[in-house]
Order: C-alpha cells, then sequence, then structure tokens
C-alpha cells in the first residue's frame, strides 16, 4: 500500500512540473520578460510610406507620416533639349494600421514641370489598402508577405506659355493595380525585401497593361539609422495607338534609388532619397508619356523630407 501511494505521489508531481512546463510555453510572446537585446513591446522598423512600400504598419490607430520636397534639373549642355528644364514636386503620405493585419496608405503629390518658356502643373494622389497574409519564417529567418490593393491618379491641370495660363479639359491617367510584397531578414540588421505588382492604366481613351517588380537591401546601423538600396524595373504594353498617336508598343523603365532615413525617440527624423530613371515619369506615371521623349529621357531627382509617427 506504502508503495502505491509513493508511486502515485511521484506520479502526480511529474504530472504537474510538466503541466506548468507547458502552461510557461503557451504564456503569449507579450507576457514574457524581453530577451536581452530584443526590440522594445511595440517598436518595429519604421513602414514604408513611398510609392513602393515593402513594409507595413502592425501598431494599430499609429499613425506614420511624411512630408518630403524634391526634384531634377536637366541642363540643356548634357541633354539635347532646347532649353534647360525642372521639376519640383510636394508630397505628404500617410499610413495607419487599422487592425493587427490590415492598413491604409495614401499620398498626395503636387508637381511642377519647367522647360523653356512652358511651364506645366499636375498633381498626384494614391490610395490602397495592405492586407497581411503572412508572419511567419522562410528558412530559419523570420518573413512577411502581404497584398497591396491600390489606386492612383495623375492629373496635369494647367499650363503656361509665354506666361499665358492654358487650363486643360482633361489630361489624367488613373492607375489600378495588385501587388504581392515580402520582406525577410538576411541577418540581424539586414531585410531583403521583393515585390511584383499587376497594374491597369487608363490614359484618355488609351490603356495601359503593365507589369512591375522590385527588390530592396536594407540595413539598420547605429541607433534609428536606416539605409537602403532600390532596383524597380517596369514592363509597359500599351495600345497600337495611343494618344491617337503611335507609341512603341512594349516597352521597359528602369529605375536605382539610394534612400537614407532616420528615427529619434520621439518617433521623428529625416528621410533622403535620391533616384535615377531611364524614362522621364514613365511607367509611374504615364499621363506624361503626352510627349513621346519623356519615354527615352534619363534624369535623376532627389527627395528630402521629415517622417514622423504619433
Amino acid at each position: 500500500m506504502l508503495a502505491r501511494r509513493t508511486k502515485a505521489a511521484y506520479t502526480d508531481r511529474t504530472v504537474a512540473r510538466l503541466s506548468f512546463v507547458v502552461a510557461l510555453a503557451l504564456v503569449p510572446a507579450a507576457g514574457r520578460p524581453a530577451r536581452a537585446g530584443a526590440p522594445a513591446a511595440g517598436r518595429q522598423a519604421p513602414p514604408d510610406l513611398d510609392r513602393l512600400r515593402f513594409r507595413m504598419p502592425r501598431v494599430p490607430r499609429r499613425i506614420w507620416t511624411e512630408i518630403r520636397a524634391g526634384g531634377a534639373y536637366l541642363p540643356a549642355k548634357v541633354t539635347d533639349l532646347p532649353a534647360s528644364a525642372a521639376t519640383a514636386y510636394g508630397t505628404v503620405a500617410w499610413t495607419l494600421a487599422l487592425a493587427r493585419r490590415i492598413a491604409a496608405h495614401a499620398g498626395h503629390t503636387l508637381a511642377v514641370y519647367r522647360a523653356g518658356d512652358v511651364t506645366l502643373q499636375g498633381s498626384e494622389h494614391d490610395l490602397g489598402v495592405a492586407v497581411e497574409v503572412a508572419d511567419g519564417r522562410l528558412g530559419r529567418r523570420p518573413a512577411r508577405a502581404f497584398l497591396d490593393l491600390g489606386a492612383g491618379v495623375h492629373v496635369l491641370k494647367r499650363s503656361w506659355v509665354d506666361g499665358r495660363l492654358f487650363k486643360f479639359g482633361g489630361l489624367w491617367d488613373t492607375v489600378a493595380g495588385i501587388g504581392l510584397a515580402v520582406e525577410h531578414d538576411l541577418g540581424r540588421r539586414v531585410r531583403l525585401g521583393w515585390r511584383l505588382d499587376g497594374r491597369w492604366v487608363w490614359v484618355f481613351t488609351s490603356t495601359q497593361r503593365q507589369a512591375r517588380a522590385a527588390v530592396r537591401v536594407e540595413t539598420d546601423w547605429g541607433r534609428g539609422h536606416t539605409f537602403g538600396l532600390v532596383a524597380t524595373g517596369y514592363l509597359v504594353h500599351r495600345d497600337r495607338r495611343q494618344f491617337g498617336r503611335r507609341f512603341p508598343r512594349v516597352g521597359g523603365v528602369g529605375q536605382a534609388e539610394v534612400r537614407y532615413g532616420f528615427q529619434g525617440r520621439r518617433g521623428v527624423g529625416p528621410v533622403v532619397r535620391v533616384r535615377y530613371t531611364t524614362g522621364f515619369r514613365s511607367g509611374e506615371a504615364p499621363v506624361y508619356e503626352v510627349r513621346a521623349e519623356t519615354l527615352t529621357r534619363h534624369y535623376a531627382d532627389v527627395w528630402v523630407g521629415i517622417a514622423a509617427s504619433f
């Protein structure tokens, strides 16, 4: 009898210990003490606020915003244009996590283009919803993926020629697209992101079909500093006649970009982007293709701004 009681007591203690271990294993990660060197709760790498988004916000009810200005200058001496050309942009972008796996994002831009005695004024607007579809591991590294549904419009509002104002009756394009973005960690401070998009474009009575692919390598160093390299390609399939004129039926545009950002303790910091592209807004803003030379006009632009979260 004593042996049975001793064996039963031993069994009860063993089951109790195993239950305690299992209970610890099932405690949510948010309720456990943070590991040494682990990021603080609620902190993440800042989400993207540019045209290409590889990362979405994951903290509900926290708004991320960015205000930036930029432009490009094309001297007549280094191009075959009859006069120097310049562009200037001003953008306000924001993104907000509506829920744990759903986020909304938008961007609004005012643009000015000047070449010789001609000045164009336009605006650009985009709106989208991102839905996280995976949050796990790719091999042994953490990985995240989301679907991005979006639409945008690029409008040329008015023009000045020799100081005289001309208002356009309707020069704009409409873009709708769906994309898949994936980002995974290559190391503790290095991330690789890639994105594939299918885009459908309406320009006046013409249409375009676009495929866009982009890849980004991003690294963190110091406290809050982020540096990234981005390569983007557009494959554009146009109608045989566009704007009533003959254009290349199939074309491509390549872009290379360097990004730098800093996020301070209060969630505020500067952002800088330098980009080179083989077509003047071709692919991303098809309305500018109303001038055929924009398809082959190489240029570089610079953006400087400030990002904040609250």
